[in-house]
């Protein structure tokens, strides 16, 4: 059982639940399934932890999220992770903040 799960959001076809608790995101099927660590976020040089606003794709295979670039204070990117590999990309490197991300439809 995990506590301060937020962000619950499902992939589009319904069979995918993913959720956040600020130090990760995880996945559950829709049906009789555990919580799986995806994605460990990385804390900023001050320790501080971000709200990544998981989004699936349109496909529900890949999610985006914010996540702070390590070693850093107020800059964060946006990455993308496949939910079947949990293999991750960046997709910007910002200046700033990248926040609420979401799939063009």
């Amino acid at each position: 059982r995990r506590r301060g799960l937020s962000d619950p959001v499902w992939s589009p076809d319904g069979a995918t639940l993913t959720v956040e608790d600020g130090r990760a995101i995880y996945t559950a099927r829709s049906v009789g399934s555990r919580f799986r660590l995806l994605v460990r976020l990385p804390s900023d040089a001050r320790g501080a932890i971000e709200e990544p606003h998981p989004a699936f794709s349109p496909d529900g295979r890949r999610i985006v999220f914010c996540a702070w670039r390590p070693g850093t204070t107020g800059r964060s990117d946006l990455r993308v992770v496949d939910v079947a590999t949990g293999r991750q990309a960046s997709v910007t490197r910002s200046p700033g903040l990248d926040t609420d991300p979401a799939w063009a439809s």
